[in-house]
């Protein structure tokens, strides 16, 4: 009896879902094989390609930006931190006061608060630091650096009772009280000045945060967009107190500095403020930005970073407690502005310690202070227009109400700000991922599925040939033989059986 004998590979091509596998295994005619031969390797290669770019893709970890508005029925008020250019009261200084910082700021400048635009050219080479904007003299010409310590000794006989230059600065600087504050209302109720404001030392000495307390039961907030439903401050910048001066490296200007932060972040007013002179009334319109990034290996944030002096991680608190931890551990004191219990850095340290070690954050910062951008923070957008104060019409009525008689002094001394929110709405960015892991799978099926006719099944038939042709040599029954039917010997047997009854019938 003939017999046909039918391998695994042949069963498996006309068994699998894959296209085209069946056609080859079928047909005996060559040039029809070969041209679907063609057909699933042409389909593989286009496949792989296309699978290729996919994966690239993937790798790349690209990032789409969703902008979105939404809004709400109140937002909470932000922190609000003013401060006045003039950083030290006259009426407050003595004789003494003035030779030292006289003395301290021409040999050391080391009443200079802004270490970041400091001149560290000359720091740690022997020679007096460069005042920035202003020519040495002959005088500091002479002067030798063997002069810190007679400063010193100098500050010694002067405070012999001890000098903290913390405690001077918030003694002798820039007060809030009711003759620096002539009003002050939020959302059209007087404020209490004492409660709603908190010092904070500033690059400006003392400066002062409204709002700043982010644990209040009720926190502060503005139900209704525009103009008198925020913060309003009349604010009397004192200008017969100012000791500015340029021998002192002092600010030329005069007024106050504001800037809106969150209440969990530190105010950097040297690089964040808004000026505002006397004479001025300043509207503050509000947007509240927020942004959320994403972690490695999309974007540059990190969740689990924590601050020591600061609640909530910021790009700008890492900065600040950056340089505060290498001079904490280098000088073992902080600068006046700095948070932490540490004692203040005296003039000596300053001058021989502090200065060296921000000279060198400063040209080595990346390798100095890790600190990456918040994986979520809020900014505020000011949109920001100015008023001449006050109007002829009202200069004697505001003399008189204010008890200052002169009707120039509101022009040289009083400044206004109104803080409020534009509307009562905020701009959401948040980085998603472009290309995410369930995308690359839904793409490697498409083009499997495109070309090859390819699904999951699929693949697991091309397992299971894999192992039934790897475990061939252990299995007889892999080849498997079958016979063609005798139908001759067929219809002989049919024909007997059928005699076989007929005889019965008749019997």
């Amino acid at each position: 009896m003939p017999e046909e004998e039918e391998t695994i590979e042949k069963r498996f091509a006309n068994s699998t879902s894959a296209h085209g596998f069946s056609r080859v295994a079928e047909t005996s005619f060559i040039p029809r094989k070969l041209f679907w031969i063609a057909l699933i390797l042409g389909g593989l290669g286009v496949s792989s390609w296309q699978i290729t770019l996919r994966f690239q893709k993937f790798y790349r970890r690209e990032t789409n930006s969703a902008v979105s508005l939404n809004y709400e029925a109140k937002l909470n008020f932000p922190a609000i931190t003013i401060c006045n250019v003039n950083k030290y009261m006259a009426s407050q200084l003595t004789a003494v006061d003035h030779e030292l910082l006289n003395a301290a700021n021409s040999i050391f400048e080391y009443d200079n608060y802004d270490y970041y635009n400091y001149d560290y050219t000359n720091v740690g080479s022997g020679e007096v630091p460069v005042v920035p904007g202003i020519e040495k003299s002959d005088s500091l010409d002479l002067i030798k650096p063997q002069d810190l310590d007679t400063l010193i000794n100098n500050i010694s006989t002067w405070y012999p009772g001890g000098f903290d230059y913390a405690n001077f600065t918030r003694e002798k600087g820039w007060q809030l009280n009711e003759e620096s504050i002539l009003l002050c209302e939020f959302k059209g109720v007087r404020c209490n000045i004492s409660r709603v404001f908190t010092h904070q030392f500033t690059s400006f000495g003392n400066c002062y945060t409204f709002n700043a307390n982010d644990t209040r039961k009720r926190p502060l907030y503005q139900d209704q967009p525009g103009i008198g439903n925020g913060l309003m401050l009349v604010v009397n910048i004192q200008q017969s107190e100012y000791t500015e001066t340029i021998t002192r490296s002092g600010r030329i200007e005069a007024g106050i500095v504001f800037q809106v932060h969150p209440q969990y972040e530190p105010p950097l007013l040297s690089s964040k403020g808004t000026a505002v002179g006397p004479g001025f009334h300043a509207y503050a319109g509000l947007q509240e930005l927020e942004t959320v990034n994403l972690e490695p290996p999309y974007g540059p944030c990190n969740s689990s970073q924590k601050l020591e002096y600061f609640a909530n991680y910021t790009l700008s608190g890492c900065i600040i407690e950056c340089r505060l931890r290498h001079i904490k551990d280098k000088c073992g004191c902080k600068p006046v502005e700095y948070p932490g219990n540490l004692s203040t850095c005296d003039p000596k340290k300053m001058v021989e310690c502090v200065k060296p070690v921000l000279k060198d954050i400063k040209g080595n910062f990346t390798d100095r202070c890790h600190c990456n951008v918040s994986c979520s923070s809020i900014k505020y957008g000011l949109t920001l227009s100015y008023g001449t104060f006050p109007n002829q019409n009202v200069e004697s009525e505001l003399a008189t109400k204010w008890g200052y008689g002169d009707t120039t002094f509101a022009k040289n001394n009083l400044a206004i700000i109104d803080v409020y929110f534009e509307e009562l709405n905020y701009h959401k960015t948040e980085q998603n991922v472009a290309y995410e892991e369930s995308a690359l799978i839904s793409d490697i099926g498409g083009q499997l599925g495109l070309f090859l006719g390819f699904s999951i099944l699929t693949i697991l038939e091309f397992l299971e040939y894999l192992v039934l042709r790897l475990a061939a040599p252990c299995n007889s029954e892999i080849k498997t033989k079958k016979v063609a039917p005798d139908n001759k010997g067929h219809d002989m047997e049919v024909k007997n059986r059928n005699l076989e009854m007929t005889k019965v019938a008749y019997s």
